[in-house]
Protein backbone atom coordinates (compact mmCIF):
# COMPACT_ATOMS: atom_id res chain seq x y z
CA UNK A 1 0.00 0.00 0.00
CA UNK A 2 1.10 3.50 -0.77
CA UNK A 3 -0.22 7.03 -0.79
CA UNK A 4 -2.34 7.50 -3.90
CA UNK A 5 -3.01 10.93 -5.34
CA UNK A 6 -6.48 10.04 -6.55
CA UNK A 7 -6.55 12.54 -9.45
CA UNK A 8 -3.27 12.04 -11.25
CA UNK A 9 -3.63 13.78 -14.58
CA UNK A 10 -1.50 16.22 -16.48
CA UNK A 11 -3.78 19.19 -15.80
CA UNK A 12 -3.20 18.74 -12.06
CA UNK A 13 0.56 19.24 -12.32
CA UNK A 14 2.24 22.65 -12.00
CA UNK A 15 5.32 23.08 -14.19
CA UNK A 16 8.15 25.60 -14.04
CA UNK A 17 9.55 27.52 -17.03
CA UNK A 18 12.05 24.69 -17.59
CA UNK A 19 9.18 22.09 -17.47
CA UNK A 20 10.29 20.78 -14.09
CA UNK A 21 7.45 19.71 -11.81
CA UNK A 22 6.75 22.32 -9.14
CA UNK A 23 3.72 20.74 -7.53
CA UNK A 24 0.72 18.44 -7.72
CA UNK A 25 -2.82 19.79 -7.25
CA UNK A 26 -6.13 18.27 -6.16
CA UNK A 27 -5.26 15.96 -3.32
CA UNK A 28 -8.77 15.99 -1.82
CA UNK A 29 -9.37 12.36 -2.80
CA UNK A 30 -5.96 11.04 -1.78
CA UNK A 31 -5.99 7.63 -0.10
CA UNK A 32 -3.86 4.62 0.79
CA UNK A 33 -4.09 2.00 -1.93
CA UNK A 34 -2.53 0.11 -4.81
CA UNK A 35 0.50 1.93 -6.17
CA UNK A 36 -0.72 1.32 -9.73
CA UNK A 37 -4.02 3.17 -9.22
CA UNK A 38 -2.56 6.60 -10.03
CA UNK A 39 -0.77 5.26 -13.10
CA UNK A 40 -4.03 3.70 -14.31
CA UNK A 41 -5.94 6.95 -13.72
CA UNK A 42 -3.31 8.96 -15.59
CA UNK A 43 -3.46 6.58 -18.56
CA UNK A 44 -7.27 6.47 -18.48
CA UNK A 45 -7.76 10.25 -18.38
CA UNK A 46 -5.22 10.67 -21.19
CA UNK A 47 -7.03 8.07 -23.31
CA UNK A 48 -10.50 9.48 -22.58
CA UNK A 49 -9.32 13.00 -23.47
CA UNK A 50 -7.66 12.01 -26.73
CA UNK A 51 -7.95 8.67 -28.50
CA UNK A 52 -11.47 7.91 -27.22
CA UNK A 53 -12.65 11.24 -28.67
CA UNK A 54 -10.54 10.83 -31.86
CA UNK A 55 -8.41 13.81 -30.81
CA UNK A 56 -4.70 13.52 -31.59
CA UNK A 57 -2.42 13.46 -28.55
CA UNK A 58 -0.17 16.46 -28.12
CA UNK A 59 3.26 16.16 -29.74
CA UNK A 60 5.87 14.99 -27.27
CA UNK A 61 3.39 13.25 -24.98
CA UNK A 62 4.86 9.87 -24.03
CA UNK A 63 3.02 6.82 -25.33
CA UNK A 64 1.22 4.43 -23.02
CA UNK A 65 4.14 2.01 -23.21
CA UNK A 66 6.69 4.76 -22.56
CA UNK A 67 4.69 6.00 -19.57
CA UNK A 68 4.51 2.52 -18.04
CA UNK A 69 8.24 1.92 -18.60
CA UNK A 70 9.09 5.31 -17.09
CA UNK A 71 6.88 4.58 -14.07
CA UNK A 72 8.58 1.24 -13.48
CA UNK A 73 12.04 2.78 -13.86
CA UNK A 74 11.24 5.70 -11.52
CA UNK A 75 9.56 3.64 -8.78
CA UNK A 76 11.38 0.34 -9.10
CA UNK A 77 7.99 -1.38 -8.87
CA UNK A 78 6.75 -3.70 -11.63
CA UNK A 79 3.34 -2.97 -13.11
CA UNK A 80 1.25 -6.11 -12.63
CA UNK A 81 -2.37 -5.08 -11.96
CA UNK A 82 -2.82 -2.26 -14.44
CA UNK A 83 -5.87 -3.73 -16.20
CA UNK A 84 -7.73 -4.13 -12.88
CA UNK A 85 -6.90 -0.55 -11.89
CA UNK A 86 -7.94 0.79 -15.30
CA UNK A 87 -11.32 -0.95 -15.06
CA UNK A 88 -11.75 0.32 -11.50
CA UNK A 89 -10.84 3.82 -12.72
CA UNK A 90 -13.38 3.56 -15.54
CA UNK A 91 -16.10 2.58 -13.08
CA UNK A 92 -15.19 5.46 -10.75
CA UNK A 93 -15.18 7.89 -13.70
CA UNK A 94 -18.56 6.61 -14.88
CA UNK A 95 -20.02 7.00 -11.39
CA UNK A 96 -18.79 10.59 -11.18
CA UNK A 97 -20.21 11.40 -14.63
CA UNK A 98 -23.53 9.78 -13.75
CA UNK A 99 -23.69 11.74 -10.49
CA UNK A 100 -23.09 14.98 -12.37
CA UNK A 101 -25.91 14.09 -14.75
CA UNK A 102 -28.28 13.29 -11.89
CA UNK A 103 -27.47 16.58 -10.15
CA UNK A 104 -27.91 18.55 -13.37
CA UNK A 105 -30.94 16.51 -14.46
CA UNK A 106 -29.63 15.85 -17.97
CA UNK A 107 -29.35 12.87 -20.29
CA UNK A 108 -30.51 9.29 -20.45
CA UNK A 109 -28.50 7.81 -17.60
CA UNK A 110 -28.71 4.15 -18.64
CA UNK A 111 -27.48 4.91 -22.17
CA UNK A 112 -24.66 7.09 -20.83
CA UNK A 113 -23.45 4.37 -18.47
CA UNK A 114 -23.30 1.77 -21.22
CA UNK A 115 -21.71 4.17 -23.72
CA UNK A 116 -19.00 5.21 -21.25
CA UNK A 117 -18.12 1.78 -19.89
CA UNK A 118 -18.45 -0.48 -22.93
CA UNK A 119 -15.33 0.66 -24.84
CA UNK A 120 -13.27 0.64 -21.65
CA UNK A 121 -14.29 -2.87 -20.66
CA UNK A 122 -13.86 -4.40 -24.11
CA UNK A 123 -10.66 -3.13 -25.68
CA UNK A 124 -9.90 -0.18 -23.43
CA UNK A 125 -6.93 2.12 -23.26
Amino acid sequence: MTLCWGDSRLSNVLYGPDYSVLGALDWEIGYLGDHEADLAWLLLTDWVSSEYLSIPRLPGTPSREETIARYEAATGWPVRRLRFNEILGAVLMALALLRIQVVLGIGDLSAVAVARLDPLLSEGP
